[in-house]
């Protein structure tokens, strides 16, 4: 009799584990069905503007003095409804003005001006000019779905990266996005850019199922100075 007990509690234990199991599958099955905004969450984020901190894993001691080494990004937002136009790569394009600083304690060390460009018709990237005289030209430009489900992901542009004074020497660049799980029913929505002479960054987004844009992080890993090991930065 007892042994009968043990197995009929045994048999309950298993049941019970695999009927929760079961349980948690359904909801990451039903999670996974939900749907978020791509491509609405992608444009809006273009015509935002952006004010970040970068910090890096760089920060040491020197002495007595501790080092903080930073990176300031500034991008100001577009007004769709008064765009600044120009021509780049002989197509109308909207001009916005950016800033990256990188920093030591707080003190400026190198600075770096540049125009970004989207096209004037579909407000996707065209490319960037820099007053280091470097320039990303978007040769090829993939369509976001308008929507989809956690773990999709895609390509957004082609491009080629080059000096003005060399445009013989490019190297290519190409930007995908995904999109990931994240916490209380919300979704991260990144963009992922590789430019072969500059470095790696991501930018992603915490996103609701309206496409709402929750908060927004960036990383990244950065070729600061040619021939040395890239800088790895996160924002603040």
């Amino acid at each position: 009799m007892k042994q009968t007990l043990n197995k009929l509690m045994i048999t309950a234990a298993l049941v019970s584990t695999l009927t929760a199991c079961v349980n948690i599958a359904d909801i990451n099955l039903n999670q996974n069905k939900i749907t978020y905004p791509v491509a609405s969450v992608l444009k809006q984020a273009r015509l935002n503007g952006i004010n970040e901190t970068l910090i890096t894993d760089l920060n040491e001691v020197m002495g007595t003095q501790e080092i903080t080494i930073t990176m300031d990004y500034q991008r100001d937002a577009i007004d769709i409804n008064n765009p600044q136009l120009t021509t780049f790569n002989n197509q109308q394009v909207i001009k916005t003005n950016s800033l990256s600083e990188i920093k030591i304690n707080g003190q400026t060390l190198y600075a770096l001006n540049a125009e970004e460009y989207l096209f004037a018709d579909s407000l996707m990237y065209a490319g960037t000019n820099t007053s280091n005289f470097d320039i990303d030209i978007v040769t090829q430009n993939f369509t976001p779905p308008a929507s989809a489900q956690i773990g999709a992901r895609g390509k957004l542009y082609e491009g080629i990266s080059s000096a003005l004074e060399d445009k013989e020497e490019t190297m290519p660049m190409v930007a995908t996005w995904e999109l990931n799980a994240a916490k209380n029913n919300t979704a991260e929505l990144c963009r992922i850019e590789k430019h072969d002479n500059q470095g790696e960054s991501a930018t992603c987004y915490t996103i609701n199922q309206k496409g709402d844009i929750l908060d927004t992080q960036i990383s990244g890993s950065f070729i600061i100075t040619p021939g040395e090991p890239p800088v790895n930065f996160v924002s603040e």
